[in-house]
């Protein structure tokens, strides 16, 4: 396919040269050197033309014999029995996605939880007592105020 737009954009570029030159060589007061010269650009640019059509062509029939395969499938058919296979067969799909969303979901979730139970039990045998101690430990009374007069 990019084959055959290059080779289109090739033939339009030299369309459009080949028209300008035309328009060039219609002039009668064109000197004879310069005429010899666009005479020489137009059988340039019209060799262009056809190498861009010979690539076009070349393309198409590559693209034309490219082989191409088919496969077909149908379902089971109709019927009570095949459709309750097939909804059987919805449902495994559908319980085996559900399994394996909750699986992944206790991976990615499951490290951190753990690490949180695990700091929560640490605090309530530990950190509990201990704070509990702490605050007792500086649970004074505090002294009156003073009469700054």
């Amino acid at each position: 396919a990019r084959e055959v737009s290059a080779a289109t954009g090739q033939s339009g570029d030299a369309q459009t040269d080949l028209a300008r030159i035309d328009r060039e060589l219609a002039r009668s007061d064109l000197p004879a050197a310069e005429r010899a010269e666009l005479q020489s650009q137009r059988a340039v640019r019209l060799a262009d033309l056809r190498t861009a059509a010979g690539t076009r062509s070349g393309a198409r029939a590559s693209i034309v014999t490219a082989p191409v395969s088919f496969t077909y499938a149908t379902g089971r058919g109709s019927g009570f029995t095949n459709q309750l296979r097939d909804s059987g067969d919805t449902a495994l799909g559908s319980a085996a996605a559900t399994l394996g969303g909750a699986v992944w979901l206790l991976a990615l979730l499951g490290p951190p939880l753990l690490g949180l139970i695990v700091l929560a039990l640490l605090w309530r045998r530990f950190g509990r007592p201990l704070w509990a101690r702490l605050l007792a430990a500086t649970d004074r009374p505090a002294p009156p105020p003073r009469d700054p007069a």
